[in-house]
């Protein structure tokens, strides 16, 4: 039986020991893992990500997205003032892998395989969301997403490319966006290890954010660092139009492991209340 979880369900502390799960069980992992059914930016450029497009295969798990031309059963959702509903086709749905708990400052590695074609985005990128009493957000992000791009506008983008971000509100100046130039194309077809250390800081402790894709330092951020500790998501997704065209039925973004290996700084932070699950957290 699947069980749901509200957007506000209670906060706990954040976690203090390693997590590694390598998908070598049948199934997720419910003590580590959920899955998302919810849908961003709330208009109708992507079906948002559903359960149906998880499953855990050959030690691996897999993350199917959907593209223009796909037609089968799987529904995608729809997000309007916190009520997700079902929509009636599948196009550009995705799906997208939650943590169980909390983590802070730490050391997050993702062994994964981006699909081949452009058209969806591949992301691993932490989340803590509170809104404020003045209109804006606590919004806590780090985040890796594939393909990139060389600047703004939305244009050029490809896996040689990209963008590793760090965001602490949503207004101008409280978020870093990091068009970063890969080492390679990593849409080859083979398993990369994408990692960030994120350091909250304190005593002798700068606060930064370093990103790395197979050992190979690749950029590091000292603004705009979070702080609060929030979920870690995997996930594949279809944006409006800075990931390409999603002109074919299916493409997998597949993930072999994931690490997280807590750092215990001085400015974590926990926040209670938090809403920062953006819809429905579904329990394997």
């Amino acid at each position: 039986m699947t069980v749901l979880l509200s957007a506000n369900a209670p906060v706990v502390a954040a976690s203090t020991t390693v997590f590694f799960d390598d998908f070598t069980a049948p199934r997720l992992d419910a003590a580590r893992w959920r899955m998302a059914r919810t849908q961003w930016e709330e208009d109708d450029d992507n079906g948002g990500v559903v359960p149906e497009n998880v499953a855990v295969k050959d030690g691996l798990a897999i993350l199917a997205g959907r593209g223009d031309r796909y037609s089968g059963p799987i529904r995608g959702v729809r997000r309007r003032d916190g009520t997700v509903t079902a929509l009636d086709n599948g196009r550009r749905c995705g799906a997208a892998l939650v943590t169980a708990g909390k983590y802070a400052s730490g050391r997050y590695e993702v062994r994964m395989r981006t699909p081949r074609r452009l058209g969806a985005c591949s992301a691993v990128w932490t989340y803590h969301y509170n809104e404020k009493d003045d209109g804006g957000a606590a919004a806590h992000e780090i985040d890796i997403e594939l393909p990139g791009r060389p600047a703004d506008p939305h244009r050029d983008m490809g896996y040689m490319w990209a963008l590793f971000n760090t965001w602490v509100g949503v207004r101008d100046g409280e978020y870093t966006v990091g068009y970063t130039r890969l080492p390679f194309s990593v849409n080859d077809g083979k398993f990369h290890d994408y990692r960030f250390d994120w350091h909250s800081g304190g005593p002798g402790i700068e606060p930064r954010v370093e990103w790395y894709l197979d050992g190979r330092p690749l950029r590091t951020c000292r603004s705009t660092v979070p702080s609060i500790a929030g979920h870690l998501w995997i996930g594949i997704w279809f944006p409006d139009d800075w990931a390409g065209r999603p002109d074919y039925d299916t493409e997998i973004l597949a993930v072999d492991w994931v690490r997280i290996t807590p750092f215990e700084e001085a400015n974590d932070r926990i926040v209670a209340g938090a809403h920062d699950t953006g819809g429905e957290l579904v329990v394997p």
